[in-house]
């Protein structure tokens, strides 16, 4: 999918982050550990939805990771998660080619948040 290679939108992270006191390795890092292990299992329970042809599955887990991952400005795996959702709801369940990009947005923008939790550095823009 060539729609956009923006995995991480730190505009939208900073509007997420804001009452927490704007992004920091303090304000961030418990998020990311959060995301981490419920990306994981969404993740896995769209594949097996998907193997499994279960619509309403795919529907629920697209659901759920869309809506983690745009509270972190991680808006190609929203925006993945929003044509899984769309395509499940509609009745679609031939949606293996999406895995393949939905794993390497989670993983790149993974990357992005936590080279931010590591840049002690950083500052808004």
């Amino acid at each position: 999918m060539k729609e956009s290679t923006v995995y991480l939108d730190i505009a939208v992270l900073e509007q997420t982050l804001a009452p927490l006191g704007g992004i920091t390795p303090e304000s961030l890092a418990p998020f990311v550990e959060i995301y981490i292990d419920e990306s994981r299992q969404l993740f896995e329970d769209i594949q097996t939805a998907i193997q499994q042809q279960q619509a309403d599955q795919i529907h629920y887990a697209a659901h759920t990771l869309k809506s983690s991952s745009a509270a972190l400005g991680m808006m190609l795996v929203q925006n993945l998660c929003q044509h899984l959702e769309t395509k499940s709801q509609n009745g679609d369940v031939t949606l293996a080619e999406y895995i393949p990009q939905l794993e390497t947005a989670i993983q790149e923008g993974l990357k992005q948040l936590e080279r931010l939790i590591s840049n002690d550095s950083y500052k808004p823009q």
